[in-house]
């Protein structure tokens, strides 16, 4: 069941670091560790894309570079972080919690490794893959303008050039497949920029695949959706995105029917 999981572990005590190490591999866990040096960390993310990382810090106030790393794991990816802390009772617990740990837990000097296998089995259902790994993704797109009916406005006379643009997930409203003024390409709608398309080209079945099903669903053979930007529906003949209006293919309803319902669930 491990023999895929990939586990980055950070920590500065090296010989504890290889401990769990040979610990985690026991149990099947692909095992690797790296010291707190950011830029080395940064690095080995990108290049292991683990599914879980286990992260130590000490005393938040002295260790800056360990607050650091953690802000940026929780700025740029979707992988739960197990944080293992120091805490004699007059730490600064806020110091800790602003990291946004998916787990916190303490270390002792007997090495808790039940408990860091037991909650290792919790990060299962947040397990995403590859891509979706990432909350921006850059991509190599060209603005459009958009015209009055909220179509792409494409001048064939104008040389059109892209870009390589770094978009949040969490800014992207809906992918949409291109027409036959933008062919072979998709439209991303962004919350951020009402005045504009950005075409890139690609294929939703593409799209699907880079980025996470559970802030994403297919709700038309042309249309892929952000499910936290979900605003309202019309008889599930239409869901409003942000106050824009799509419609809803008939072999999709029962993927907009559990995405309006889950939604709705989180909201109330």
């Amino acid at each position: 069941m491990n023999e895929d999981r990939k586990i980055l572990i950070i920590d500065d005590d090296i010989m504890g670091a290889e401990l769990l190490e040979d610990f985690l591999v026991t149990y099947h866990y692909q095992v690797n560790r790296i010291t707190k040096v950011y830029n080395h960390v940064v690095q080995a993310i990108r290049y292991h894309l683990p599914d879980i990382i286990i992260l130590s810090i000490y005393k938040p106030e002295d260790d800056t570079e360990g607050l650091k790393i953690a802000r940026y794991i929780h700025d740029e990816y979707y992988i739960p972080v197990l944080l293992m802390i120091v805490y004699n009772g007059f730490e600064n617990l806020e110091g800790f919690v602003n990291t946004f740990p998916f787990i916190p837990l303490m270390k002792t000097n007997d090495n808790n490794y039940k408990q860091i296998l037991f909650s290792l089995q919790f990060t299962e259902p947040y397990r995403v893959y590859k891509l979706c790994k990432f909350k921006s993704i850059f991509w190599k797109v060209m603005q459009l303008g958009i015209d009055g009916k909220s179509e792409p406005i494409v001048d064939r006379n104008k040389e059109h050039h892209y870009l390589h643009k770094k978009i949040s997930l969490s800014d992207i409203l809906y992918f949409r497949a291109g027409n036959a003024y933008v062919k072979n390409s998709i439209l991303i709608k962004l919350k951020s920029d009402e005045k504009h398309f950005y075409s890139f080209k690609n294929t939703l079945v593409n799209i699907l695949r880079s980025v996470p099903e559970k802030f994403f669903v297919q709700i038309h053979d042309a249309y892929i959706i952000s499910i936290d930007k979900i605003t309202g529906h019309n008889l599930l003949l239409e869901i409003e995105i942000d106050g824009i209006f799509l419609p809803i293919g008939g072999s999709f309803t029962d993927e907009a029917r559990i995405a309006i319902n889950d939604h709705l669930k989180l909201v109330l």
